[in-house]
């Protein structure tokens, strides 16, 4: 899913990038109904790249979490270790 939002996001930056660009090149007249859609469009692709990256990001710390938090568990016939209490019942 990040990975979509990043193409999704460069593939809407480039358009409105091209939007204004050709209204910017336009000599006979400068379109300014075209630079402001395709400002907006722009800065949408933007913040879908940036949102993108932030799922990225989430993802890789939570693989890395779940990898560094795994519970050890012992192997069978072996005990944990447990504090006097816990195995006294008094906890």
């Amino acid at each position: 899913m990040p990975l979509f939002l990043l193409l999704l996001g460069a593939l809407t930056s480039l358009v409105g990038l091209a939007i204004v660009a050709l209204a910017v090149t336009m000599r006979d007249a400068f379109e300014s109904d075209l630079v402001t859609p395709g400002t907006i469009t722009a800065v949408g692709g933007l913040l879908l790249i940036g949102s993108g990256l932030i799922g990225m990001r989430f993802l890789r710390r939570r693989e890395k979490n779940r990898d560094e938090g795994r519970v050890k568990v012992p192997a069978p016939g072996k005990t944990a270790l447990v504090s006097p209490q816990i195995a006294a019942g008094q906890a």
